[in-house]
C-alpha cells in the first residue's frame, strides 16, 4: 500500500512539472509577442523609401512580372528545341487470307527512333531509325523471318513564306521584348511606390506638427480662460465672459482630437506602404531631409528626361515588337513554298547482324527531291493579322510623339510646383513672423482692456494656424522635389535604388 501511494505522488509531481513547463511555454511565447509589438521602428526618408521597395506587399507582386515574361521568352524558344520519339512493339495475326500471297499467320516486332526539330533558318529536319523482324507462313516470302533496318534523314527549307532568320525569331524577339517592357513597369511601380511613401512620411510629420500646434493653441486658450477668470474675480470683466473662454478652450480640445485622430491615420497608411503587418508596431520618424533652396536646370532636365524616361523607353520598345510583327505577318502573306529532301539507306537479310551489316554499308538506298507550294485563295487571315499589325505600329509611333509632350508637359508642372513651393516657403515665414507680433500686440491690448476675448482667441488661432503652414510650406517642398525627381527618372537613384 505504501508503494501504490508513493506511485500516486510521483504521478502527480510529474504532471505538475508537465502543466508548470506548458504554462511557462505559453508565458514565454506571448511575451515575445508583446515584445516584437512594442518595438520601435526608427526611419529616416531613405530608410522608408527601401523598407517599402522591400518590403510593400503590393510591390512583392509585381515583380512576377519579369519573371513571368521571361517564361513566355522561354516558350518561344521552345519552338528551336529537337524531339525525340521512341516506339516499340510486337504484332500477333491470325486470319484467314484471301490470297495465297498474304500470311494467315504472321508476328512481327517493330522498333523506331526519331530525332526531329527545326533550326532559327527556318530549316526542319528529321532524322529516324527503324528496325522489324518479321515471320509468316505466306510461301510467297523469300526471306523467313526477314530483318528490315532502315535509316533516313529529311529535310525541308522555306523558300518565301517563313525564310529568314528575323522571321523565324520574330515571336522570341517579340517576347523578349516584352520581357523588358516588363521590367520598365516594375521600375515604374518601384518609382511610384517611393513617392507614395515620401508623401506618407511627410504625411506623418505634417499630422504631428498639426497635433503639436493643435496643443500649443489649446495651452493659450487655457491660459487666456486662467486670465479671464482672474479678472472676474477682480471685477474687470463681466462673469459672462467665462463662458466664452471656455468655449475657446473645448474648441481647441476638439482640434487636438481631430488632429491626434489625424496622425493615427497618417501612420497607418505609412505601415501599409512599408508593408508592416503588425498594427500596433509604433513608427518614429527621424524628421525631413535636408533643405535646399535650390531650384534645377529646367532645360537640362528636359533633355534628361527625354533620353532617359521610363515611360518612353517602353513605348519605344513596344513599337519596336510592333515593328517586327507588321515584318512577321508581311511575309506570311507569301505563298508557301518548300524545298524539300530525303535520302535513306536501308538493310534487309535473314539476321539482325547481316541486316545491319547491309544498312552500314549503304547497300539499298533511297533519295527523294521536291518542291511544294501551298497557299490559301483569299488569304483573309493573313491580311486580317497583317492590317492589324500595321495599324497597332503607326499607333504606337503616333502615341511615343503625344507620351513626349505630355512627359515634358509634366516635368514642366512639376517644376513650377517646385518654384511655387519654395516661394511658400518664403511667404510663410513673413506671414508667421506678422501674426506673432499681431499676437503679442493683441494680448497686451487685452491686459488693458482694449480689444475682446474673441478677437484675442482669433488673434491665437491664425498665429498657431501661420506656425503650422510654415512648417507645411517646407514638408510641401519636399515633396514637390521627390514629385520632380519622379517626373525627371531621377527617384529611385537618389536613394541608391538600381532595379
Amino acid at each position: 500500500m505504501r508503494f501504490d501511494v508513493s506511485g500516486k505522488g510521483k504521478m502527480g509531481m510529474r504532471m505538475g512539472w508537465v502543466i508548470r513547463t506548458i504554462m511557462a511555454l505559453v508565458a514565454v511565447f506571448f511575451l515575445s509577442g508583446l515584445a516584437e509589438a512594442s518595438e520601435t521602428i526608427h526611419l529616416t526618408v531613405a530608410e522608408a523609401v527601401r523598407m517599402a521597395i522591400r518590403e510593400n506587399i503590393g510591390l512583392k507582386a509585381e515583380r512576377y512580372l519579369p519573371l513571368i515574361s521571361r517564361g513566355d521568352v522561354l516558350i518561344e524558344e521552345s519552338a528551336f528545341d529537337p524531339d525525340i520519339s521512341l516506339s516499340l512493339g510486337e504484332s500477333y495475326e491470325r486470319a484467314m487470307s484471301p490470297s495465297i500471297v498474304t500470311s494467315t499467320r504472321q508476328r512481327s516486332f517493330d522498333l523506331d527512333i526519331s530525332l526531329s526539330g527545326r533550326v532559327d533558318a527556318g530549316t526542319r529536319y528529321t532524322v529516324k531509325w527503324n528496325y522489324q523482324k518479321f515471320r509468316g507462313d505466306s510461301s510467297f516470302l523469300i526471306i523467313n523471318p526477314y530483318h528490315l533496318t532502315e535509316l533516313t534523314v529529311t529535310v525541308s527549307q522555306p523558300l518565301l513564306k517563313g525564310f529568314g532568320r528575323k522571321n523565324q525569331r520574330t515571336m522570341i524577339a517579340v517576347a523578349e521584348g516584352n520581357k523588358r517592357i516588363s521590367g520598365y513597369r516594375l521600375k515604374g511601380k518601384m518609382e511610384e511606390t517611393a513617392l507614395k511613401t515620401i508623401n506618407a512620411y511627410y504625411n506623418v510629420l505634417i499630422a504631428e506638427e498639426r497635433l503639436n500646434y493643435a496643443r500649443f493653441s489649446l495651452r493659450l486658450a487655457e491660459d487666456v480662460r486662467e486670465e479671464v477668470k482672474a479678472k472676474i474675480g477682480a471685477g474687470v470683466l463681466s462673469p459672462v465672459e467665462v463662458y466664452k473662454a471656455e468655449s475657446g478652450v473645448a474648441k481647441r480640445e476638439e482640434m487636438v482630437l481631430k488632429a491626434g485622430n489625424g496622425l493615427k491615420d497618417a501612420i497607418d497608411e505609412l505601415r501599409l506602404l512599408l508593408g508592416i503587418r503588425d498594427w500596433r508596431r509604433e513608427i518614429v520618424l527621424s524628421g525631413e531631409e535636408e533643405f535646399s533652396d535650390g531650384l534645377p536646370d529646367i532645360e537640362a532636365s528636359i533633355t534628361k528626361v527625354l533620353k532617359y524616361s521610363n515611360e518612353i523607353k517602353q513605348a519605344l520598345l513596344e513599337k519596336k515588337n510592333r515593328e517586327m510583327l507588321q515584318r512577321f505577318y508581311l511575309n506570311q502573306m507569301l505563298p508557301d513554298v518548300e524545298l524539300f529532301g530525303t535520302v535513306g539507306v536501308s538493310g534487309l537479310s535473314d539476321t539482325r547482324a547481316d541486316a545491319l551489316d547491309r544498312l552500314l554499308k549503304g547497300a539499298d538506298r533511297t533519295w527523294q527531291v521536291g518542291v511544294s507550294l501551298r497557299m490559301p485563295l483569299f488569304r483573309k487571315a493573313e491580311r486580317g493579322r497583317y492590317l492589324k499589325a500595321k495599324y497597332e505600329q503607326e499607333r504606337a509611333a503616333a502615341r511615343i510623339d503625344e507620351l513626349r509632350q505630355r512627359v515634358v508637359l509634366d516635368l514642366r508642372k512639376k517644376w513650377r510646383a517646385l518654384e511655387l513651393n519654395l516661394k511658400r516657403i518664403a511667404a510663410t515665414g513673413k506671414t508667421r513672423l506678422a501674426e506673432q507680433k499681431r499676437l503679442e500686440a493683441g494680448e497686451g491690448r487685452f491686459r488693458e482692456g482694449l480689444t475682446t476675448l474673441n478677437d484675442l482667441l482669433k488673434f491665437q488661432e491664425e498665429y498657431t494656424e501661420s506656425l503650422f503652414e510654415e512648417r507645411k510650406a517646407v514638408m510641401d517642398y519636399l515633396v514637390s522635389r521627390a514629385e520632380f525627381e519622379r517626373a525627371e527618372g531621377s527617384l529611385l537613384s537618389r536613394f541608391g535604388i538600381h532595379p
